[in-house]
């Protein structure tokens, strides 16, 4: 179980299942992940090997799950082998600042993380081939799309952020200094501005059901 875990591909395809409340269809999972469909059925047959996942046939479709019990007994094997308990899991973890935009991004449809090799790497989000957030590699900044009055809005009232560059900003991309530990408030404020940027960029289907769940939760 713990090999199956080794490859951050596949600790990514449990945090999106996680975060969509358990499962998804294997073609919604695919479609959250840049590679190609072969290397994303490779990596669910680890995880179903593992009994990690349970991938389970619904007419023509295939639902993949994760499997919560098989993940407990993984969960205990660990606290075991470093001397921990699950109580001490249960304090709140210190994730990173990547963890938490990954995390943010997750609950997102059909958006997909690439790393452009021409920038060092670099992380960027899209949706529908488009771009929507930039990040620096730790995410401490990052850059995203807003309506212009709301960017400069921002820009007036935030010290932290600013105009994106090479021209991005005369069409609301702002700029944001993250910082090292962000209070649970700031991540709000970024969550709420990476949702906002995945609106302005994705396709109109896919924007609607974003605007739909927010709006519902007001």
């Amino acid at each position: 179980m713990f090999a199956a875990l080794a490859h951050p591909v596949r600790r990514h395809v449990l945090q999106v299942l996680h975060a969509r409340g358990g499962w998804l269809t294997a073609g919604e999972l695919a479609g959250r992940f840049s590679h190609s469909w072969p290397t994303t059925t490779r990596h669910l047959k680890v995880l179903e090997e593992a009994g990690l996942v349970v991938v389970t046939a619904v007419g023509r479709e295939r639902h993949v799950s994760v499997e919560r019990k098989r993940l407990r007994v993984l969960l205990d094997l660990w606290c075991k082998a470093v001397g921990l308990t699950v109580t001490d899991l249960r304090k709140e973890p210190e994730l990173s600042n990547m963890d938490r935009l990954e995390e943010i991004v997750a609950r997102l449809p059909e958006a997909t993380r690439v790393d452009i090799e021409a920038w060092d790497g670099e992380p960027t989000f899209r949706v529908g081939g488009k771009n929507f957030v930039f990040a620096a590699h730790d995410a401490s900044s990052m850059s995203l799309k807003l309506p212009k009055e709301e960017a400069e809005a921002l820009v007036a009232t935030d010290e932290r952020a600013e105009p994106t560059g090479y021209g991005l900003g005369r069409h609301g991309w702002v700029s944001i200094t993250v910082g090292p530990r962000p209070s649970r408030e700031r991540w709000r404020e970024i969550e709420e501005w990476v949702r906002t940027s995945y609106t302005l960029i994705a396709p109109k289907r896919l924007s609607r059901q974003v605007l739909d769940q927010d709006g519902s939760a007001v």
